[in-house]
């Protein structure tokens, strides 16, 4: 098959999906091996087909395979995989970005953290008391990234904000008085 064919199949998987018909083990598979693809185009469109699957297995394999991907379609995996409802996916990335040592893809999974929608705040809290300072400065850079109007609406939820101390030295008094203003 040749690239223009690849992409015509994975439209008529992505229209079968969307129809909610199950698709087979083997078309799936195919998808799965696409992610290698040296076509870009092709490893990005298997990408955003299969993290565009509602199926739990699906997240799960992604999961497992993703140390093994290569770095770009990494940053693509964890840039789609952090738009879906999964806590699986936060705590994998999360525990990821700990020991990983490329650069840009440990920032691209922390921007895709902090630009989430998935509730991933009392993740990062509950790391921060064990996080090595190599890791802190990973956790600090995703909470500085956040959106201060959502992360203050986040921290206004708990009756006493966690980690305090670490949060007035990241993100200045001002910002934990206007946290509390509001109360």
């Amino acid at each position: 098959m040749d690239d223009t064919e690849i992409l015509e199949l994975l439209d008529t998987l992505e229209e079968i999906s969307g129809e909610g018909e199950a698709l087979e083990e083997s078309e799936i598979s195919l998808a799965f091996s696409l992610l290698d693809y040296p076509t870009p185009e092709i490893a990005t469109r298997a990408a955003i087909f299969l993290t565009g699957l509602t199926d739990p297995a699906i997240f799960l394999r992604l999961l497992a395979i993703f140390p093994e991907c290569s770095a770009e379609i990494q940053r693509q995996l964890a840039i789609l995989m952090a738009c879906l409802d999964h806590v699986e996916i936060y705590v994998f990335l999360l525990d990821f970005i700990e020991t990983a040592s490329d650069a840009i893809l440990c920032l691209t999974i922390e921007m895709a953290l902090a630009n989430t929608r998935y509730p991933i705040l009392g993740l990062i809290f509950e790391r921060l008391d064990t996080a090595p300072p190599h890791y802190l400065r990973k956790l600090e850079r995703i909470i500085r990234s956040m959106d201060r109007h959502r992360l203050k609406t986040i921290l206004r939820l708990y009756p006493v904000v966690p980690h305090e101390r670490f949060l007035r030295d990241i993100l200045g008094d001002t910002f934990m008085h206007d946290v509390y203003k509001k109360k």
